[in-house]
Order: C-alpha cells, then structure tokens, then sequence
C-alpha cells in the first residue's frame, strides 16, 4: 500500500490513526490491536475541481477503518464532530469545510459520512485509479462539542 508513505512524503497531507482504546500504547503488539484504522487531511484541495472555494477546504482522502471494527460506530464518530474538526483545524486553520470523495458504488461508506454530517454536492470526480467518485462537504466545525455524538 503507498497510500501512508505518500502522505508522509507531501508536505500538505497529515496522516492520522484511529486508536480504539484510552489506554497508553506502549509496544507494537498494543499499537495493532488499537489501531482501528487511518486517515489522510489535505490542505491541497486546490489541485481538484470539487469544491467552490478550495482554499477554505481541506480533504479526507484515504479514510479506512479496519474490518474488525467496521459496523461498531468508528467511522462515524471519526468522521464527525468534534474529532475530525479539531485535526482539520488544526492542520488547516484557514477551512471552513470539510470534503471528501467516496466511490460511488460504496453505499456503505456514503451512509456512514450521511452520518457524520456529510452531504453530496451533486458533483462527481472521476478518478482513474478509483472508479467515479461522488463529492461530499459538510462545515468545518470550530467550536464542536467535546464528546462525540
């Protein structure tokens, strides 16, 4: 996969991990069992036609969680406030938005961004790699609740 290394190697992409857990990792046998996925923000939405205003804009590409914790609830309180906007924003103090593309045949994934908050723009991006992607946006929220919905 060159999804994290590529991340690492763009200076306007922030990769992050998902950790299912409110005890200190301390080896690596605890960090696989915590890691319930990862995500990637990039302040580089410039370089796309999905949104009107890209420079107030960050994207969450390459969001995944692991199957173990698929159905659990994990995407959806990562994807939605306050968790997500707190890394936004601090990654991209200038976004007043959120956006992503999801493959237009992942109903499952579009339901779980519904969730979150998300809404489609009504615009499709066609990625060769990926297949048509539908866009969704939803507001940066600054001032989001300190737990979880």
């Amino acid at each position: 996969m060159t999804t994290l290394p590529a991340a690492d190697a763009d200076p306007a992409r922030t990769p992050f991990a998902v950790a299912a857990t409110e005890a200190p990792v301390t080896d690596a046998a605890g960090a696989r069992a915590a890691c319930a996925g990862f995500g990637v923000l990039d302040r580089a939405v410039h370089t796309r036609d999905l949104v009107a205003d890209p420079e107030h804009a960050v994207l969450l590409r390459a969001f995944y969680v692991a199957m173990t914790w698929q159905g659990r609830g994990v995407g959806r309180a990562v994807c939605g406030p306050p968790l997500l906007d707190r890394l936004a924003a601090d990654v991209a103090p200038e976004a007043t938005e959120l956006v992503l593309c999801v493959n237009e045949a992942n109903d499952v994934a579009a339901r779980v961004y519904g969730r979150a908050g998300f809404a489609f723009t009504g615009h499709r991006f066609v990625d060769a790699g990926g297949g048509p992607q539908l866009v969704m946006t939803r507001p940066l929220l600054r001032d989001a609740p300190t737990t979880p919905p």
